[in-house]
Formats: structure tokens, sequence, C-alpha cells
């Protein structure tokens, strides 16, 4: 699931740099964009150390970027090294604290760890900035759920709404919000998230 829903690609501000007379000449550039670009390849293909080795030499040449950060703990993440992965996503959301998918994979670290309540936390902050951040949505929705706490409802009501605003073919989603309703007794909202999915899937 984090392989497909978590690398973060990101075009970062290295090209601006090249119309500065201070920026990296074309050669570090180059360096720059294939420690990227191998990185990110190596995270795809699960070659985690080669991914950390790589991410690790584009830190040295753009430390203050949030994304080689952010890709270093995401691999460390799937290594399960937590300890390293909960430092580099720290560093990443110091560079840059408003970007959602750098908290996502800083939750996810923290619900690994066993610590959900502050994953829901980093989530929230995230959602501050992106209220509709689909994956971010999702994610504090599951992690309620897990809790099976009934005081929760109207949270994650809030935030499966939030998903399926924005993916309304999100099946998973609209099972879960019908369940919702359905423990609220809300007839005509469970009626039309039925319409809904026999829509999504015809024949149901």
């Amino acid at each position: 699931r984090l392989r497909s829903v978590l690398i973060l690609i990101a075009i970062v501000a290295f090209t601006a740099s090249c119309k500065s007379d201070h920026g990296p000449d074309q050669n570090t550039l180059l360096q720059i964009f294939a420690h990227r670009n191998l990185g990110i390849g190596y995270l795809e293909e699960n070659r985690l150390n080669e991914a950390q080795k790589e991410f690790q030499a584009l830190i040295k040449s753009v430390p203050d970027e949030a994304m080689p950060h952010a890709n270093l703990g995401l691999a460390y993440l799937r290594n399960n090294d937590l300890t390293n992965a909960e430092s580099e996503l720290k560093q990443a959301i110091k560079v840059d604290p408003k970007d959602p998918d750098i908290r996502l994979i800083f939750a996810e670290v923290l619900s690994h760890a066993g610590r959900n309540k502050e994953a829901l936390d980093q989530l929230r902050l995230g959602l501050q900035q992106t209220p509709k951040h689909l994956r971010s949505n999702y994610r504090a929705a599951q992690i309620l759920l897990q809790e099976g706490n009934k005081a929760n409802a109207a949270a994650i009501k809030n935030h499966l709404e939030n998903v399926v605003s924005v993916m309304p073919s999100n099946l998973p989603a609209r099972l879960q919000i019908t369940e919702v309703f359905l423990e609220q007794n809300d007839t005509a909202a469970v009626k039309h998230q039925l319409e809904e999915i026999r829509r999504l899937v015809p024949g149901m």
C-alpha cells in the first residue's frame, strides 16, 4: 500500500536556481536529478538500502529541501527503521510544515510505532492546510475505525465524506460510510449510499 500511495515524486526547486548566479552548475544539477530519480526508482523496486543511499546523497546536495528527507524517511519506514524514519520526517516537516503528503508519511511512521493519537494529530495538521486531501482523510478514518469508539462516528463520517466528495468511485469508503449511517439509523443517507454503490457495482 505504501508503495502505491506514499512514494512522493516531487519537482523540487532546483530548476529555479538555474536562473541564479548563485545556483548549482549544470553538472551539479544533473547529479541532483540523478540521485532523485535513482532513489525513487529504487524505492519503487523495493531496493531500500540503495534508495537510502541515493536520498542521503541528495540531501548532501540540497539539505534545505523537504522532499529528499521525506523520501528518505519513507525508505526507512519501509525498511522498518522507525527511529531514522521519524528523524527524517521531522526534518522534512521543519522545512515544509504545510505539505499534507509529508504529514501523511509521518503519520504512517507513528502508526507503525503504535502511536495512533500522534498519527491522527499529524493528519489533522495536514488537513488544516488541505481539508480535502484524499489519502489523509482516508487514513484518519481507518485509524479511528480501528479504535472502535462510537464517539468517533462524526469524525469518521466527516473524513469519509471528504473522500467520496473527491473520489466518488471509492467503493471501500462508501461501504464504510454506509455502516456509519446504519449505526446512526440515518435511513435516507443509507439509501443514498446504497444507490451510489449499486451504480458503481451494477447487479449488486
